[in-house]
């Protein structure tokens, strides 16, 4: 068993989260017996469930899936949402290849959301009421708006999912954005801003 105490964040909760599973199966070529997560995801809890494991309230339970091949070492680590996602110089408009593309917009800053419907009024979109959002401070959404914390982790998870099917993704780098990657198997039209640089895979 491996016993994991990070909470923070939603996905960084679930990046630490994998980086501890994989730990261990590069170390004991096998996958854990249970992986308790019991002081994980506290930012996300209510009060009755404010002592469990909530896991399961997102992702397939590990003890339905019995078809599971491990090609080991795995080469995954939490820092991994800092890397480049693709290498390739920054070069395409993906509004001018595709002038009739719509722009799926996730952000909790209001600022930059209405930035981007202002500036692509025919060519944007954002789920309104299953995100939340707020002036650019230094806190998040999680800490200002913490009392409704579970029920928009679910609707974010999906909205994440979501994203990853997208044909075109431009992102940022962070926990949210490699979990884009990890749903999306793949870094095919991605752009992405690194430090301030950025990449993309166009294909």
């Amino acid at each position: 068993m491996i016993k994991i105490t990070h909470s923070c964040g939603f996905f960084s909760c679930c990046s630490v989260k994998l980086h501890s599973i994989v730990d261990f199966i590069n170390a004991n070529k096998k996958l854990p017996d249970c992986v308790d997560s019991s002081e994980q995801f506290k930012w996300y809890k209510n009060d009755s469930n404010k002592d469990n494991d909530i896991t399961f309230h997102y992702f397939e339970n590990y003890n339905n899936i019995t078809d599971v091949d491990i090609i080991h070492p795995i080469n995954y680590y939490e820092s991994h949402q800092f890397t480049n996602y693709n290498n390739l110089n920054y070069a395409n408009q993906v509004l001018t290849k595709n002038p009739k593309i719509l722009f799926l917009i996730q952000s909790d800053e209001t600022q930059f959301i209405e930035y981007m419907t202002n500036h692509f009024p025919n060519n944007s979109f954002y789920f309104k009421d299953e995100i939340r959002h707020m002036n650019k401070c230094i806190s998040t959404v999680d800490m200002i708006m913490s009392s409704k914390n579970y029920e928009f982790s679910k609707k974010y998870l999906a909205i994440t999912i979501i994203m990853s099917k997208c044909n075109y993704i431009i992102c940022g780098s962070g926990n949210c954005d490699i979990w884009i990657m990890l749903y999306r198997g793949n870094n095919n039209n991605v752009i992405q801003n690194l430090t301030g640089s950025w990449y993309n895979c166009i294909f």
